[in-house]
């Protein structure tokens, strides 16, 4: 009983059992391709833990928690944004996330109204084990989404 309530009190001293137990596993950049930086191309991104049994976390580049949830924009004074992804201990490979942005543009047509057809890149993050990732690239409306795997490091999107 009296480890059990040690236990508990260490949780709630560390903010609940989905607080950042340690520093992110990874580290990622996200860019603008050259052309897309060019253009002042503004792009509105979300990353999203999707796995549903782990718990798991994104930081800023200075490692605050920023939850399962990051919402973010990247242009050209944020190019490149990073961020780290972070599980707890005791944690396995079970967990996925996306990445998502579009670029933030207004398209008229020939009658002069607006209509919905961003560039949007969706990247589905997960893994087969360590430092073996498995990752799914989604194009839609003419999009150019690539992503690097930076050895020891972690992975480097780039959408444009």
């Amino acid at each position: 009983m009296k480890s059990v309530s040690i236990a508990m009190l260490s949780m709630l001293l560390a903010g609940g059992a989905w607080a950042q137990s340690s520093a992110p596993h990874t580290w990622h950049h996200i860019s603008l391709t050259d052309q897309a930086s060019a253009d002042q191309s503004v792009w509105l991104g979300r990353l999203t833990i999707t796995s549903a049994s782990e718990p798991a976390y994104f930081t800023d580049k200075d490692g605050k928690n920023e939850g399962q949830t990051y919402d973010f924009k990247l242009d050209n004074d944020t190019n490149p944004l990073v961020y780290g992804f972070g599980f707890n201990q005791g944690a396995d490979f079970n967990v996925s996330y996306t990445v998502t942005l579009y670029q933030t543009s207004d398209i008229t047509n020939q009658l002069g109204k607006s209509f919905f057809a961003s560039k949007t890149c969706q990247f589905n993050v997960s893994a087969k084990g360590p430092a073996n990732p498995d990752i799914r690239v989604e194009e839609y409306n003419g999009a150019k989404c690539s992503y690097n795997i930076v050895p020891g490091k972690g992975e480097d999107f780039t959408v444009g």
